[in-house]
């Protein structure tokens, strides 16, 4: 009796997650053993997990920057594959230990809380990555940075509306401009359209872009 009773119980399988389950695979009155398919899969969708290669170049680049990767200033953002964005930001949780050979990344995760079920399991995403904090900084369109053998430069207007080629440092790219940190003042006029038409100390009747 005791012997039914334990097997019986062994017949209520219970999910060790939350998520929506697929269809069961199995009927009443199947036969299960051990060796026997899943009954069904159950997968997590609040909160998400979004899988990200990060190149080893990237990663070499953060440790020489004194970046704390066990807790990076940046957090991950979603973009969707309808070219909206997701709300909620999420966190990183995993970095993986060594670099795949085959591809040169290293795989890290990031979670996403999806309390409205927006996002789903095995969707193709674009993972965004901005400062956790807000950054005043000056951008510039990438379109305006040029490069030669010195390094970037950018043609601005000055008051007297004369184009000057000027030196500037672009530490790194956010989305479709460059990050400059030196080189350009708030409120200078940067030349973003017609860059091969102009050469410096031509005086330009210049357009405030829209």
């Amino acid at each position: 009796m005791r012997a039914a009773e334990l097997n019986l119980g062994y017949t209520t399988v219970v999910s060790p997650i939350s998520g929506k389950i697929s269809t069961a695979k199995y009927s009443v009155g199947n036969l299960v053993t051990t060796t026997s398919d899943p009954l069904a899969t159950v997968t997590s969708v609040d909160p998400i997990y979004v899988t990200i290669g990060v190149s080893e170049k990237q990663m070499i680049d953060a440790r020489k920057r004194g970046i704390d990767l066990k807790n990076p200033p940046v957090a991950p953002f979603l973009r969707l594959s309808d070219g909206t964005d997701y709300k909620l930001p999420g966190a990183f949780n995993y970095l993986s230990p060594d670099v795949n050979q085959s591809t040169d990344t290293i795989t890290a995760r990031a979670q996403f809380p999806n309390p409205n079920g927006v996002s789903l399991p095995g969707q193709f995403v674009t993972v965004v990555i901005r400062p956790k904090q807000t950054e005043r900084s000056i951008v510039v369109p990438q379109v305006a940075v040029q490069r030669d053998s010195e390094g970037y430069f950018v043609l601005v207007v000055d008051r007297e509306d004369k184009v000057e080629a000027r030196r500037i440092t672009a530490e790194r790219q956010v989305e479709t401009d460059w990050v400059v940190s030196n080189g350009l003042a708030t409120g200078e006029r940067v030349i973003i359209d017609g860059i091969q038409k102009v050469r410096p100390t031509m005086v330009v009747k210049p357009v405030k872009a829209s």
